[in-house]
C-alpha cells in the first residue's frame, strides 16, 4: 500500500517547487502564480504563509548560507529564513513578455538553473543564471530554446550530464553538460531518457534517489512513477489527485517523499478531488539525493542592494 499522507495544508491554486531544508528540518513549496511561499513544519504539523512575492515566482532553491533563493518573474529574490524571511530583491530583465519561470535547479558549480514557459507553450527556455558584468551584477545564458514547458531537472551522479524535462513533448532528455561560461551555446548529446503515453499525463517536477531512481510526478495522470537508471517505470505510485505538480524528498535521512498538487484548470466543484492543490506525504525506503546549492559568487551580487 502507498501509505500517501495527506498534509495540514491549504489547496493551492499551482502548488509547486517542493525544497526541503535540512538545516531547519522543515518543507518550502511555492503557489507560482501568485508568488506565495509556504512552509510545512513536520515537528508539529503546521503549514504557514511566510512571503507573498508580488509577483509570479517560477522556483526555489537553496544556499550554501541556508538562505532561499526564488526566482521571480521580474527579481531574483533571497530570503532568510533566520530574520522573518526578509527579502532582498535583484532586479532582471531576462524574461520575454508574456514569459515565467517555471521551474529551477542548481548545478555543480552552483550556479541556478530556470526553465520557462511563455503563452503559446512552443517557445520556452532554460537558462543558466549566475555572477555577471551586468548593472545587476548577474547574467543569463540561454541553454536550450523552443521548449514548451520546461520542467523537473537532475544531474548524473558524476555531474557530467543534465536531465531535463520537456512536459508537453512528455519526455526527459539526457544532455552532455558544458560546465565552463566559455563554451557557450546549447547542450550537447541530447538522448531521451523517458518518453510518456498520453496516459501516463504530462511529466512535470521530479527527484532522484541514491540508487539513481527518478520520481516523477504525472500531472493530469494522478500519479507518481519511479524511473531505474534506464528510463523504464518500476513502480506507480497512484495519489488521490489528478494534478501532482512536484516532488521531493525530505524528513529525516531524506526518506520521505512530499508531493504537492494543483487544482489550476480543474472543474469547480472536482468530483472526487476534494484535496487538489494540498501537499501529500510518502515514506520511502531508499534515502533521496542531496541536492545543490547556490553558491557564493551568485549570493554576493545581493550584497549592499
Amino acid at each position: 500500500m502507498n501509505q500517501i499522507e495527506r498534509l495540514k495544508s491549504p489547496l493551492l491554486e499551482l502548488g509547486e517547487g517542493p525544497l526541503w531544508d535540512g538545516r531547519r528540518e522543515q518543507l518550502y513549496w511555492l503557489e507560482i502564480l501568485s508568488g506565495q511561499l509556504w512552509v510545512f513544519a513536520p515537528a508539529d504539523r503546521t503549514s504557514r504563509l511566510v512571503f507573498e512575492a508580488g509577483m509570479s515566482v517560477g522556483g526555489a532553491v537553496m544556499t550554501g548560507e541556508g538562505k532561499i533563493l526564488l526566482a521571480g518573474e521580474r527579481a531574483l529574490i533571497l530570503l532568510d529564513p533566520d530574520n522573518g524571511f526578509a527579502a532582498t530583491k535583484l532586479p532582471h530583465d531576462f524574461l520575454r513578455e508574456g514569459e515565467r519561470f517555471n521551474d529551477g535547479a542548481v548545478d555543480p558549480q552552483g550556479r541556478l538553473l530556470a526553465g520557462t514557459l511563455e503563452p503559446g507553450l512552443s517557445d520556452g527556455r532554460l537558462l543558466r543564471i549566475s555572477s555577471g558584468r551586468g548593472t545587476s551584477g548577474i547574467q543569463a545564458q540561454t541553454l536550450l530554446e523552443g521548449v514548451r514547458v520546461s520542467n523537473g531537472m537532475f544531474f548524473s551522479q558524476d555531474n557530467g550530464d543534465l536531465f531535463h524535462t520537456d512536459s508537453f513533448r512528455r519526455t526527459i532528455t539526457r544532455y552532455a553538460y558544458r560546465r565552463d561560461e566559455a563554451g557557450g551555446g546549447p547542450l550537447e548529446a541530447s538522448a531521451v531518457f523517458y518518453r510518456g503515453l498520453e496516459s501516463d499525463g504530462f511529466p512535470d517536477g521530479l527527484a532522484v534517489d541514491l540508487s539513481g531512481h527518478v520520481f516523477v510526478a504525472c500531472w493530469g495522470a494522478g500519479r507518481v512513477i519511479e524511473l531505474d537508471q534506464a528510463g523504464r517505470i518500476v513502480r506507480i505510485i497512484e495519489t488521490t489527485v489528478s494534478q501532482p505538480s512536484s516532488v521531493v524528498f525530505g524528513g529525516s535521512g531524506l526518506r520521505e517523499l512530499y508531493i504537492t498538487s494543483a487544482w489550476q484548470g480543474l472543474p469547480e466543484p472536482v468530483p472526487g478531488e476534494s484535496e487538489s492543490g494540498a501537499l501529500f506525504r510518502l515514506p520511502v525506503s531508499v534515502e533521496g539525493l542531496r541536492e545543490s546549492e547556490v553558491g557564493c559568487d551568485l549570493v554576493d551580487a545581493f550584497r549592499g542592494l
